[in-house]
């Protein structure tokens, strides 16, 4: 990622105000940008959860950009989990709150440690 910090603040900022206004579109939309990069970061089974999550809270899917974008590359980064893990990962996503991943997420996304990929 070329600009580390800025995107640190944008998500951030998305995040909070998501979380604030209890704005599902939002978060929906952060959640699965933020499973992408959790998948890169090498924790596939943790995106893949994420990603249930938020794909569970919307119906918006629909839309062709939102696939292309945020759900399909999440897909191809998801791949390599075991099926039956994967079925159970995404059972396990789909009955958590997003609110309070995101809020979870974005404590680790301030942390020093954190890492875009």
């Amino acid at each position: 990622m070329g600009y580390p910090e800025e995107a640190k603040l944008y998500i951030t900022a998305a995040l909070d105000s998501a979380i604030s206004s209890s704005n599902k579109f939002v978060t929906v939309h952060a959640l699965l940008f933020l499973a992408q990069v959790i998948a890169v970061q090498g924790d596939p089974v943790r995106a893949l959860e994420i990603g249930a999550a938020a794909r569970a809270a919307s119906l918006w899917e629909k839309s062709n950009f939102n696939r292309k974008v945020l759900v399909e590359p999440l897909t191809e980064l998801t791949a390599g989990v075991a099926p039956e893990l994967a079925s159970m990962i995404r059972q396990r996503g789909q009955v958590q709150d997003i609110f309070d991943i995101a809020a979870q997420l974005r404590e680790e996304v301030q942390s020093p440690d954190w890492r875009w990929g």
